[in-house]
């Protein structure tokens, strides 16, 4: 741990700058910390935002789904810059050996749509013990339920759902019979807290995901086992591209880099956050969309999405 704190030293001393303090002492001070230019001052502003470093917020162990692209991309390198051990998983092999050169990280493929797969991921778990958990892979199907064959819609549920019980579980028995603390963070969506005609299955998926995470954080919270979750709204990654099967696509919403979502989900699980939602300004109009009456948010939704996909 204390490689982390030599590695921060520069930005704990930024921590210790008060600019109101500055201020009141003169010009003269000021004129001091103007000199690290814009730069600098772009480092004052990111490490102000970022919660303070304690030995409870490190891992011994981290192992991330998903990670050969859009926000798992992003955050084996979040992981990687804080000196975290980390094994990643995908369906990519030739990403995942790009991230073991890049990371000097441990990799193995699993299609988690595979039974075999998923046992693969629960038998590194039991092995590595990680005490940080990241399920982050997920898929999506964009057009009428019926559109699409019973197989791709089973393959969502076992990627989207099945994937998350069976890692949680294994991830949980994991840490509490070897009386470890750690964290587990589920990665859900908007879709998940409403209906969504146009991605039915996608959106039960989600509801199912943010319920099961709440509920299993209050029961392990005890044996000081943390479940989070990350309610995702629109993230500029190929997610929806490959929801709409390579078609056309038009985003319609504002939406935010993979690297900012990411970065804002690790300071989630450093400050052991059970529910956030990203990006912010969702948990506002959430309360609003749900106060609405359901036929009229199926039709904005429906509508929206068969936009997006032309």
């Amino acid at each position: 741990m204390d490689h982390l704190y030599r590695n921060n030293s520069k930005h704990r001393e930024l921590f210790k700058v008060d600019t109101r303090n500055l201020i009141q002492q003169g010009s003269t001070e000021l004129s001091q910390i103007q000199k690290v230019g814009k730069c600098r001052w772009k480092q004052i502003s990111r490490c102000s935002a970022q919660p303070k470093i304690d030995s409870s917020s490190y891992f011994d162990m981290a192992l991330l789904t998903g990670a050969t692209s859009g926000i798992g991309w992003e955050l084996a390198h979040q992981l990687s810059a804080q000196k975290i051990p980390l094994i990643v998983t995908g369906r990519d092999q030739k990403k995942l050996f790009q991230l073991e050169k890049k990371l000097g990280c441990f990799s193995f493929r699993a299609d988690l749509s595979l039974e075999e797969g998923r046992k693969k991921v629960m038998e590194v778990i039991l092995e590595k013990r990680p005490t940080l958990m990241i399920n982050n892979a997920g898929m999506a199907l964009y057009g009428n339920f019926l559109s699409h064959s019973l197989s791709e819609q089973m393959k969502l549920i076992h990627v989207n759902a099945d994937a998350i019980i069976e890692l949680s579980y294994i991830a949980g028995k994991t840490l509490k019979s070897h009386g470890k603390k750690g964290v587990i963070l589920n990665i859900s969506s908007i879709a998940g807290e409403f209906p969504c005609p146009g991605m039915a299955t996608y959106s039960a998926a989600k509801a199912l995901v943010t319920n099961f995470s709440k509920s299993l954080d209050y029961e392990l919270r005890s044996d000081g086992i943390r479940v989070l979750v990350t309610i995702l709204g629109q993230v500029k990654t190929n997610f929806a591209k490959r929801a709409s099967k390579n078609k056309s696509f038009r985003r319609q919403e504002p939406a935010i880099s993979a690297k900012l979502a990411a970065e804002l989900i690790f300071r989630q699980i450093r400050k052991r956050k059970g529910v956030r939602i990203i990006p912010h300004y969702y948990s506002v109009l959430l309360p609003i969309a749900l106060s609405m009456p359901s036929q009229w948010i199926c039709k904005k939704i429906f509508r929206s999405i068969n936009n997006r996909i032309g």
